[in-house]
């Protein structure tokens, strides 16, 4: 049974994703696996519940890399299988095992205690993914709350803050179900009265218990008064844009396979296609984006392309383009291309390389696919560039799930964020919902305008509110135009960082160094 809680556990965490039902699950996913090992002695148990929970998380985040990864070779799965199975499914089992047992000794401590240990292990196991060159920080829990008022909050504590609140709040309903079970089961078998209204009395008991309605309150007044700071903060934010500028963008989503966009033979009608989307808007806008890799040919005959469509500007306009790009050194980048009307300004070449098709992984590739280069090599040019008053910071695809890259160029100064994308390699998955995720709560976590174009999608233009202002859905193509704010105002976490992660490190010696020296003393 104690696998049962664990397993409804995941699928409850994995349903709470918006693309699947809803966020507000995730504030009960944990809580049956949580319950079961505060009710578990055995260490073993416990040990196979987490491992559980970690073995089926992974394999539903990691099913899209599969795909990608096998996509040049349907026909030898077991390189790929093994592949995610030693950098991803694995390491997940561990951590999550390892955490069970974090959480069975948590048990043993003061309740306020086993309220904060969980929720701060849980948010380092996530910022240890993020710092890892294989462990993708995807699915993590605060993704969940990006279309609720909980996500405002993380313009004070970035997305780990909202992940540690969900945690919290599985921890607490956990608490309260530990102080039922213990006053109902007091003398429960009484001769004196039957089993229903043994119960009866327990509960009526307990609800005027003093500690149990301080702690109910203290929760609700922390939910309540985060859903008003949410709800107050994104009315603010929204009715300052008034005063601040305005720039119009287009957004061409051409939406091609993976086989034709790494297709030779069908290059130049693709090209043409991405062209005609984009003419009779061009015109108008301040920036017209194309996503990652459109341009894939020779370098001559990519700059061309772009010198064409970049005549259709205004004087004051941009075109940004993802693009592939090799020096004199036989080096290949995948890029971005800033074109004014007179010419190339700029190039951003891809920093955060895809570990498992962009660059050799403990020294595999999984090599070309059609026309496609083997490996790419790691950019060193600067991700910010003054695009006429404004400054404007340039990401590549995944590079956008990285809370320290995106609070970096907000930090130096960047007023809008373009990110370009190619998620076509992932198939019908989670990926692009994710990565719409991903980029909904850095806009929030900065209070910055972004702008997304991904090859088959999800394209969209999200404000420094967190609202989605224009929005091509997957698979889908067609262009999309709007007007976004240049918001120039950074938010806490811009300026302070992770500092949830110093205080949960700060929380966890705190709780665990002083009952270990005591434990040693007796």
């Amino acid at each position: 049974m104690f696998l049962f809680y664990s397993f409804l556990s995941a699928i409850l965490f994995i349903v709470s994703f918006p693309f699947n039902f809803s966020g507000y699950i995730a504030f009960i996913a944990f809580v049956p696996w949580f319950n079961s090992i505060a009710h578990q002695a055995e260490i073993k148990k416990n040990a196979a519940a987490g491992a559980l929970f970690g073995l089926l998380i992974s394999i539903y985040f990691s099913k899209p890399l599969y795909y990608s990864i096998n996509i040049g070779s349907p026909d030898n799965p077991l390189v790929p299988l093994l592949l995610i199975f030693c950098t991803i499914i694995l390491p997940n089992v561990i951590i999550y095992t390892i955490f069970a047992l974090i959480l069975q000794w948590s048990y043993k401590a003061h309740p306020y205690q086993r309220l904060l240990l969980p929720a701060s292990v849980w948010i380092i196991i996530d910022y240890f993914k993020e710092l890892s060159s294989f462990m993708l920080p995807w699915g993590l829990a605060g993704y969940t709350q990006v279309y609720t008022p909980f996500i405002q909050l993380a313009d004070l504590t970035g997305i780990h803050g909202i992940t540690f609140i969900v945690i919290l709040i599985n921890s607490a309903i956990t608490e309260f179900m530990i102080i039922i079970r213990q006053n109902v089961s007091q003398n429960l078998n009484s001769p004196k009265e039957s089993y229903t209204s043994a119960i009866f009395l327990k509960l009526n008991k307990l609800v005027f218990h003093t500690q149990f309605l301080f702690n109910m309150l203290l929760l609700l007044i922390f939910m309540i008064s985060i859903l008003t700071y949410g709800i107050l903060k994104k009315k603010n934010v929204t009715e300052s844009f008034q005063s601040f500028e305005k720039i119009k963008y287009i957004i061409i989503q051409g939406n091609d396979e993976s086989n034709d966009r790494w297709n030779e033979s069908t290059s130049a009608a693709r090209y043409q296609s991405y062209i005609q989307l984009t003419k009779n808007k061009i015109a108008d806008a301040d920036f017209t984006i194309w996503p990652e890799t459109v341009l894939n040919s020779s370098d001559k005959i990519n700059y061309d392309i772009m010198s064409g469509v970049s005549g259709g500007l205004h004087d004051s306009g941009f075109f940004i383009t993802g693009g592939i790009r090799r020096d004199n050194k036989g080096k290949t980048f995948n890029s971005i291309f800033v074109m004014r009307k007179q010419g190339l300004e700029y190039i951003y070449d891809k920093k955060i390389l895809f570990p498992y098709s962009e660059r050799p992984f403990f020294g595999n590739s999984a090599g070309s696919f059609l026309n496609s280069p083997a490996k790419f090599s790691e950019g060193t040019s600067k991700s910010i560039y003054k695009t006429g008053k404004n400054l404007t910071g340039f990401t590549i695809c995944f590079e956008s799930i990285y809370p320290s890259v995106i609070r970096k160029q907000a930090r130096s100064g960047a007023d809008l964020l373009i990110n370009v994308a190619n998620d076509s390699w992932f198939g019908d998955s989670s990926v692009p919902h994710i990565q719409q995720y991903a980029v909904i709560a850095r806009a929030i976590e900065n209070r910055i305008s972004i702008i997304r174009a991904a090859n088959s999608g999800i394209s969209f233009a999200v404000s420094p509110a967190g609202e989605t202002i224009t929005m091509i859905p997957l698979n889908t193509r067609d262009i999309s135009h709007g007007v976004l704010p240049v918001f120039t105002e950074r938010s806490f976490y811009s300026k302070t960082g992770d500092w949830i992660i110093i205080i949960s490190i700060i929380l966890i010696l705190i709780i665990i160094v002083p009952r270990e020296i005591k434990k040693k003393k007796i």
